[in-house]
């Protein structure tokens, strides 16, 4: 039997974060699910996960229950139920950014976090950057906007691209568990939609990185929700 594989999709739970930037990763994960016909079922700690297999190697896709900032938590408890199964490399985490133009996708196979507080989680618990992460782009603003940027809803016209987003993003995630050359879903991924400008983030092109520090902290939202996480 071949290895199992993971795909974890980051985001805040709960209907009123449902439709927002912040959830592109539950939105990818989602439309994965659906793709592979996979149920989701409760997971025992206020999320869900969905199993299956592609061919003769077990995949789960995991929903958590914990709100972005604490991803890792969730992440964790998929390590411990796979035990000495769990190979970071064969973990796929779908996730939000803001240094990506809207629509633009980037995989890679092991990176900082980006800026990111539901990558910095993940990281923390597994104590490695080693695993892979697809980034969904959901565009850039100035700094004093950051908050309200990823937790506002896509209007309609982004709405419209971003279906188009997450189908794509989920076909590569499929890929992945399929267990295709990392490589050959990178450059998929890259040139899946036209390189645009990101305005307002102070990065230099497309680089998936933000030159002026981290803007998840108090400004992506966690920090407000941090009573809901103790």
């Amino acid at each position: 039997m071949a290895s199992p594989r993971w795909v974890v999709g980051i985001g805040n739970p709960g209907p009123d974060y449902a439709a927002t930037r912040h959830n592109a990763g539950f939105m990818i994960v989602d439309a994965l699910a659906a793709r592979l016909g996979a149920a989701w079922r409760p997971d025992g700690a206020g999320g869900s996960v969905a199993t299956g297999r592609r061919g003769d190697a077990p995949f789960t896709l995991a929903r958590p229950g914990t709100f972005v900032n604490r991803t890792g938590l969730a992440v964790a408890r998929l390590r411990d139920v796979a035990g000495p199964a769990f190979d970071p490399s064969r973990l796929l985490v779908l996730v939000d950014d803001m240094a990506l133009p809207l629509g633009r996708l980037r995989l890679r196979a092991a990176g900082s976090d980006g800026g990111h507080n539901g990558l910095r989680s993940v990281i923390a618990e597994l104590e490695t950057d080693a695993f892979p992460r697809l980034r969904a782009g959901i565009g850039g603003v100035p700094a004093a906007a950051w908050r309200e940027h990823v937790l506002a809803p896509f209007d309609a016209e982004e709405t419209a691209l971003m279906e188009r987003v997450v189908a794509k993003a989920a076909e590569i995630a499929e890929g992945f568990l399929d267990g295709r050359p990392l490589a050959e879903l990178q450059a998929e991924a890259n040139r899946a939609f036209p390189r645009k400008p990101v305005p307002g983030t102070g990065g230099p092109g497309d680089r998936g990185e933000r030159r002026d520090g981290p803007p998840d902290r108090g400004a992506r939202g966690e920090s407000s929700l941090a009573g809901e996480l103790q």
